[in-house]
């Protein structure tokens, strides 16, 4: 059987951030969660895109799911665990669950990229950040 399929126009969705008292723990990021159970017909994967402003990072988080990021535009620097990373158009990563993790754009243009978890809705995730995320290096 195959499953139902579902085609987005992510030019249609609105851009979501944190509230402006979260931005100091969690960082100045936009998304728009494209593919997930609780908006579209879909199960197994949650697809993302997000901008970093220049200047700006996705400050360490850690969370329960395995994660990919594909960086579609910019440049930046991925912090993984302990390591740090240069990353550029085309850059992939992939992060394993609880895995410490970080995204800073370093460039002068917005740093542009798809995220994917492997869980039916971007709601099934939750972000531990600063206090909450623990090293596990």
């Amino acid at each position: 059987m195959n499953p139902d399929s579902r085609i987005v126009e992510s030019d249609t969705l609105n851009w979501e951030t944190w509230l402006p008292e979260q931005q100091t723990d969690r960082g100045n990021v936009f998304w728009k969660t494209i593919i997930s159970s609780d908006r579209t017909v879909s199960q197994d994967l949650t697809l993302g895109l997000a901008v970093i402003p220049p200047g700006e990072a996705l400050h360490p988080h850690q969370h329960d799911q395995s994660e990919v990021y594909y960086i579609l535009e910019g440049t930046g620097v991925m912090f993984l665990g302990k390591n740090e990373h240069a990353v550029k158009t085309g850059t992939a990563i992939y992060m394993p669950g609880n895995a410490l993790h970080s995204l800073k754009n370093t460039g002068s243009k917005p740093l542009q990229f798809l995220y994917v978890f492997a869980t039916d809705s971007f709601a099934d995730i939750t972000y531990r950040f600063n206090s909450q995320a623990q090293s596990n290096s």
